[in-house]
C-alpha cells in the first residue's frame, strides 16, 4: 500500500524513498508506535522522514523552509480537524494547504530550485523519525529490526 503512495510523497517532499525505508516504516510503526493503526502511522513516519530530510537540505532558502513548515502545520491542523469530525474546519485547512502548496511552487520557481529530488530517505532517517515520535532511543528502535516482517504486505 505504501509503495503506491511513495511517488506522491516523493514529489511533495522532493526526496526519494528507498524500498528499505518504506518497509522499515511499516515494520517500525507497527512495532514501536502505539495507539494508532497501520497503515496510517506508517504513512505519518514516511511523511515526517521526508519533511525532515527536506527541511535539513543545505542551501534551501529560508522563505522556502518557512513555507514548508506552514504546510506541515496546516496539514497537522487538518488531520486534527478530521479526527475530531470538524469537517468544515478540515475543508478550510485543505483550501489553505492548496494555497500554500501553490506558494511553494512559486517560491521554488523564483529561486530556480530544481524539482528533481536530491535526497534519499533510507532506513536511518526512518529510525530517527520513529525514535523522535516514540521517545525510544535509535538503538531501541533498531533492537526491533525487521528480518522477514509480517507487515511487509502493508508496504506493497
Amino acid at each position: 500500500m505504501l509503495h503506491g503512495l511513495k511517488r506522491a510523497y516523493e514529489q511533495f517532499h522532493s526526496v526519494n524513498y528507498s524500498d528499505d525505508a518504506i518497509e522499515c516504516a511499516v515494520y517500525y510503526a507497527g512495532r514501536c508506535i502505539k495507539g494508532r493503526e497501520l497503515p496510517g502511522k506508517a504513512v505519518d513516519v514516511i511523511d515526517e522522514a521526508g519533511a525532515s530530510a527536506q527541511l535539513h537540505q543545505p542551501g534551501l532558502p529560508e522563505d522556502v523552509k518557512d513555507n514548508q513548515k506552514r504546510i506541515r502545520f496546516i496539514v497537522h491542523r487538518m488531520e486534527s480537524a478530521i479526527a475530531n469530525h470538524e469537517f468544515e474546519k478540515a475543508r478550510f485547512y485543505s483550501d489553505e494547504e492548496r494555497k500554500e502548496r501553490e506558494n511553494l511552487r512559486n517560491l521554488r520557481t523564483s529561486h530556480k530550485l530544481d524539482e528533481s529530488p536530491a535526497l534519499t530517505v533510507g532506513r536511518e532517517e526512518i529510525e530517527n523519525v520513529v525514535s523522535k515520535l516514540t521517545g525510544l532511543s535509535v538503538e531501541e528502535v533498531r533492537g526491533s529490526q525487521p528480518t522477514d516482517s509480517p507487515s511487509q504486505d502493508m508496504a506493497s
